[in-house]
């Protein structure tokens, strides 16, 4: 199945973001110090042309707007205006959203994820991506993508090439929203005739009857689990799976 997001030849980001990178220095200092707190000038500073760690920004930011669908699904456009190839964003595409961070009581948000992944090497992370999505989707009974946000936004574009760019629709899924039922639990992303349509995902959508359920990392279980009951008892059980394992930090 053809779509129009794949007009373009898009750089997966293991292509442009070999292991051998290393955060700007303002940020390993941050990483280390005040609980891992970073501030919009960090982020401002994975964006601009000489570091190009979008993907790492476009993570933070969306889970520092966790509570504004609003500014997210201006964030996704912008993105999806790139056809989801991240290594084209800039610090332009995240001023909205950036705007409203820094008008916040606590313009920080909390980058231990960034040092995590620093660790393990940035390109192998998003080949992890790769690795573990392809086989689960190259099916004949092909299931359905939802990414469980914040974690996977780093690799964004990895999820767009093995469903959107492929004409298959994605769902996100916000957990800090599974008990707020009158609010939408996050966002449908469908391909369309010219880029993709994002609509929220109300809490009580058709849950499909074969469905892949992404993370980047199981830690302790809880947010697997807490997945798993907001998705109900449907049988056949949607497959959860992640890029890493909590051991492989």
């Amino acid at each position: 199945m053809m779509s129009p997001l794949t007009r373009r030849r898009s750089q997966p980001s293991s292509e442009y973001d070999p292991d051998k990178r290393i955060l700007p220095e303002s940020i390993r200092f941050a990483l280390g110090h005040n609980g891992a707190r970073l501030n919009s000038g960090h982020i401002r500073n994975l964006l601009n042309d000489e570091t190009r760690f979008s993907y790492l920004g476009l993570y933070l930011i969306m889970k520092a707007t966790d509570e504004n669908d609003s500014i997210q699904e201006r964030l996704l456009r912008r993105v999806a205006s790139h056809r989801f190839d991240l290594s084209l964003a800039t610090s332009d595409d995240f001023t909205d959203a950036l705007s409203y961070f820094e008008d916040q009581p606590d313009p920080t948000v909390k980058g231990v994820k960034l040092a995590q992944v620093s660790r393990r090497g940035f390109g192998s992370s998003i080949k992890n991506f790769h690795r573990t999505i392809q086989p689960k989707l190259e099916v004949d009974d092909r299931p359905e993508l939802f990414m469980v946000a914040d974690a996977p936004y780093i690799g964004l574009d990895a999820l767009a090439v093995h469903s959107l760019k492929r004409g298959y629709s994605m769902g996100i899924l916000k957990p800090t929203r599974f008990e707020q039922p009158d609010l939408p639990v996050g966002f449908m992303i469908e391909p369309a005739d010219i880029g993709v349509n994002i609509s929220p995902l109300a809490h009580d959508f058709p849950r499909p009857e074969n469905a892949l359920l992404f993370d980047e990392i199981v830690n302790t279980g809880s947010v697997r689990d807490k997945t798993l009951a907001f998705w109900g008892p449907q049988q056949p059980q949607p497959d959860f799976v992640t890029a890493h394992v909590s051991g492989s930090i």
